[in-house]
């Protein structure tokens, strides 16, 4: 509470403790019982043995006690008075309305007239209440305008006590929150009950705080478990987005509620979005968030189910239809629940996108008027007929006027239940008492109400205009004059086809303050019948005697049974309560504004459908699915299209190296490179650029995650193997011609060289049979993002990491042995080792690694693109730098041969390896090669056979000296 409230709420007791100097008696602060004269009797008259009526002495002059106002008669014969403050929300920003305010007036008028007749239509306990002295006074009855939003009951209720000379026995009321609060304090400052007929304000339910606040409407409890029970009931029981006003506490506390709530209910993936409503200012303690940027995160998620919680319903519904037609919330397949207190039975107020102030005076009537070139205000609207309006089409869905409502289009509103009986929904005992309130009640509520009459003038002819326009009712049937016709209660206008809204919850807090005196009365008797001392009874206030007695009531009310203490003293039982479902404008803004769908019974906590439910389009049954389509993170079509590219690229060019290698085998070059092995290295390559096209595939290919698994599998052995396959190829082939140039041996055939790559090879392969048939190794789809369902898929395991260890050692070994081999080999000519090639292959392969290994782990949870494209970019390098650095040279060797060579071993001095041309030309230029020392010959053919002495001898003819060979 502000410090403009504090003042005023010091300003008003200390006005009440001056009207209660002149009321008080001298003396200690004690309770007598004394008798009560028929004529008028001051509260300052000395007490006298026998009256019946407590007094409370108040030497200091503080507030008047309960008995000098309850139980003083100011004039009532032989009776006693209740005197009440009826704190109701008679306007809006200003504007009367007359629904709620003006008939729940009338609801709390007709309550008292039936508590002092004793009359049980409604109430059959009344009965009980014959012998009860207590009468509610309607002189001393205060009625003051709290409004809805607005921070003013304390200055309203200063101004309306100004002349008066006693203060109120109780409060009943009010409807709102903030005003609630208000009172509340004032109500526990002067030690009176209040009893609200709507409370949002947990809060205003806790002893420590407000201990004189008692609650006829069911609490948030009872309100946010039929929420749950309603969403378990349609089915929607995941995917529920929470939209709530996170500067309002009663939101807040709605909002920790329900999340018990869904928990106990296992319901999942409930996400709240808190925002600042536009009626509250923003300060440190509330999220500077607003509704569009809540209604933004919460399009984002994608919940298609929206529960929303706020009390301040008509200043928030504008920006949050603004913000639902923004994102595209209102297109009818996301289900709206409105779990907040709002005027259904008031027309709409909404601007439109021509800039009409539809909150102003005019309001949407004039303006829908104004849209078909009438004016209403200055038009004579007796004589209007409805078919003088002429062309009504634009007052359809796509009227621009309900743009920012359509949203509630189709909602579901979920309230208190006004029929006492869902089985027999054509039987309101209190519609019938309602319909038969007459023209002489009419005057009394104009006689009690702060407002105006003529203030109701505007909206009773927009009523009266629209009602037979939208299909209400018939002309005829509309109430005829000014406002208030005779007959205002008995036709059935569609404001009043149904209980008003708090009308019900009213009726009932009339009579709980009303029994609760009586029972309060009883309760004194008894202590005088008892001869209690004044020691039993010091510590009790009179305000705490009325708050007790309505609390200990028990009844079968409008809105259906009445008992307190469920959680809290002064709150209802939420098990007494029956709950309906409002199905909001079922058949579009223009025709029903709502029909009530469902009814939850409080006597047997089972569900009746008196109207089925109607959903986005004329529908049925709810909308589906319970979610927008969660980013699945799928491959893109244009990110796969370019790893397949790159597969290809690489497929092609390592199919054009074979092919090459094919046509030039018998080429010097080539048999000096050992074409066998050139071959296989071209399948190794192949076998890691095939891995892309594994990787390719997700469940957007129509693959399950049984095939997807294999998939999984098959990547890490065409790795693998063609990684091992093609670096056992070079380094056996290096190895091979390093033994030929040790001259350790006569043969060295392929059978001496390969038995390292097949002792690597055969580990691998057991390795990753081993791996495939132990390991959990799959593909599995997670979700990376709870609120928005985002999902990416991958394959994954447990157990894996402990073989990839051990591959990972044994991929490295020919690795290493192929380098070490490259280094004992780089003097020997390029025709013979490729050495500085292979150098540089290892080393853009390692940068390679180094560099996209780690992206690769960076963009593992974040896209699922960027993943499968730095693969891809990975595997192609692979056998793209192989192709590059091993076969290129050779090519450019062949088809743009050199004119000098540099010196190397096997190429010039005294050291040369012969047999390289396949030309006699070439032979005869070889065989002249000489060596230092001349020992054995040792030769080796380019099909891996061991060529004899003797062979080479007659090739060599002239050479007498050890030649090395390789053909």
């Amino acid at each position: 509470m502000g410090s403009l409230t504090i003042i005023q709420l010091l300003l008003l007791v200390a006005v009440a403790a001056s009207l209660a100097s002149g009321q008080s008696t001298s003396g200690g602060s004690t309770f007598v019982i004394i008798p009560v004269e028929d004529e008028v009797q001051t509260t300052n008259s000395p007490a006298e043995p026998g009256d019946a009526a407590i007094l409370e002495d108040n030497a200091s002059g503080g507030c008047p006690s309960l008995a000098s106002n309850l139980l003083a008669n100011p004039g009532i014969k032989n009776g006693t008075r209740l005197s009440l403050l009826l704190a109701l929300p008679l306007t809006y920003k200003g504007e009367a309305y007359l629904n709620p305010g003006f008939f729940q007036l009338a609801s709390a008028l007709m309550a008292m007239d039936h508590f002092n007749e004793r009359k049980t239509s409604i109430i059959p306990e009344l009965a009980d209440f014959q012998e009860c002295p207590i009468q509610i006074d309607y002189d001393s009855l205060l009625v003051m305008d709290t409004g809805t939003i607005q921070s003013n009951a304390m200055s309203t209720l200063m101004n309306a006590m100004e002349n008066r000379t006693h203060l109120p026995s109780a409060i009943v009321g009010p409807y709102n929150e903030i005003p609630a609060t208000e009172l509340s304090v004032l109500a526990s400052a002067m030690q009176i009950p209040m009893v609200t007929h709507r409370g949002l304000d947990h809060n205003l339910l806790l002893p420590n705080k407000h201990p004189f606040v008692s609650q006829v409407n069911p609490d948030l409890y009872a309100d946010m478990l039929f929420l749950g029970d309603y969403l378990q009931h349609t089915g929607r029981t995941d995917y529920i987005a929470v939209l709530y006003a996170a500067s309002a506490d009663s939101a807040i506390q709605r909002l920790e509620v329900f999340r018990g709530v869904a928990q106990s209910l296992h319901m999942k993936h409930v996400q709240s979005f808190g925002y600042v409503s536009t009626l509250t200012p923003v300060d440190s303690h509330h999220p500077s968030q607003n509704i569009t940027t809540a209604m933004k995160n919460l399009k984002a998620s994608g919940y298609r189910t929206i529960v929303w919680l706020t009390p301040f319903f008509d200043e928030d519904m504008q920006p949050v239809g603004r913000a639902a037609r923004k994102y595209r919330l209102d297109q009818g397949d996301h289900f709206w629940v409105i779990g907040t207190a709002i005027n259904i039975d008031k027309p709409l107020e909404s601007p439109s996108d021509n800039e009409t102030d539809w909150g102003s005076e005019e309001g949407w009537g004039s303006a829908v008027t104004r849209e078909n070139g009438l004016d209403m205000e200055n038009m004579d609207i007796e004589d209007l007929r409805v078919e003088d309006l002429g062309d009504l089409h634009i007052l359809d869905t796509e009227f621009n006027a309900f743009d920012d409502v359509r949203f509630m289009r189709n909602a579901a509103f979920l309230k208190q239940a006004e029929l006492l009986d869902v089985r027999d929904p054509n039987h309101s005992p209190f519609m019938a008492e309602w319909t038969q309130l007459n023209d002489s009640f009419v005057e009394r509520m104009l006689q009690l109400n702060p407002v105006e009459t003529q203030a109701y003038h505007k909206e009773w002819k927009q009523y009266k205009f629209l009602s037979p326009m939208l299909g209400w009712v018939a002309s005829k049937d509309f109430p005829a004059g000014q406002f208030p016709p005779k007959d205002l209660f008995s036709k059935p206008v569609p404001f009043l086809s149904t209980p008003p809204s708090g009308a019900l919850n009213l009726y009932d807090a009339i009579m709980a303050t009303g029994m609760g005196a009586c029972r309060a009365f009883g309760n004194t008797k008894r202590v005088q019948e008892d001869a209690r001392t004044v020691a039993d009874t010091e510590d009790v206030s009179a305000g705490e005697l009325l708050q007790q007695g309505i609390r200990s009531v028990n009844f079968s009310g409008a809105s259906g049974t009445v008992q307190f203490g469920d959680g809290y003293p002064g709150s209802r039982m939420g098990s007494t309560v029956s709950y309906e479902v409002v199905n909001l404008f079922p058949s579009g803004f223009f025709s029903d504004l709502y029909t009530v769908s469902e009814v939850r019974n409080a006597s047997d906590m089972e569900w009746y459908e008196i109207n089925p439910f109607v959903y986005a389009g004329g529908s049925m049954t709810p909308p589906e699915p319970l979610r927008d389509e969660a980013d699945q993170n799928y491959l893109s079509k244009g990110v796969r299209i370019a790893g397949l590219t790159l597969m290809g690229t690489a497929l092609l060019s390592i199919l054009a190296s074979f092919i090459w290698v094919v046509v030039y085998r018998h080429h010097s070059i080539v048999v000096a490179s050992q074409p066998v092995f050139l071959y296989f290295i071209c399948l190794g390559s192949s076998l890691t650029a095939l891995a892309i096209l594994f990787l390719s595939f997700d469940e957007s290919h129509g693959w399950d995650a049984k095939q997807l698994t294999a998939t999984c599998k098959a990547v890490p052995w065409l790795v693998v193997l063609g990684h091992i396959w093609t670096y056992n190829c070079l380094f056996t082939k290096l190895w091979r011609v390093n033994r030929v140039l040790q001259f350790s041996r006569r043969k060295v055939n392929l059978m001496h060289v390969l038995w390292p790559s097949w002792l690597i090879e055969l580990a691998a392969i057991i390795l990753l049979s081993v791996w495939t048939a132990t390991t959990d190794f799959h593909w599995d789809r997670y979700e990376v993002d709870e609120t928005t369902g985002e999902s990416m898929g991958e394959c994954s395991g447990e157990k894996e990491y402990a073989f990839w260890i051990p591959i990972s050692i044994l991929v490295m070994i020919p690795t290493f042995l192929t380098g070490l081999m490259a280094f004992k080999t780089i003097d020997v000519d390029a025709a013979y080792s490729e050495a500085k090639w292979i150098f540089a292959l290892m080393l853009v392969q390692c940068q390679v690694i180094v560099v996209s290994v780690p992206m690769l782990f960076i963009l593992g949870d974040v896209s699922a693109d960027g993943r499968f494209l730095g693969s891809s970019l990975i595997l192609w390098t692979f056998p793209m730098t192989t192709i590059l650095l091993i076969f290129v040279p050779k090519m450019v060797a062949v088809h743009f041969p050199p004119d000098a060579r540099r010196e190397s071993r096997g190429a010039s001095g005294r050291v040369r390896v012969s047999g390289l041309a396949t030309s006699a030309e070439d032979k005869s230029a070889l065989s002249t090669a000489h060596f230092s020392r001349p020992s054995h010959v040792s030769t080796v053919q380019s099909d891996g056979s061991a060529m004899t002495q003797s062979a080479v001898s007659a090739l060599t003819q002239s050479n007498r000296h050890s030649l090395v060979t390789v053909h």
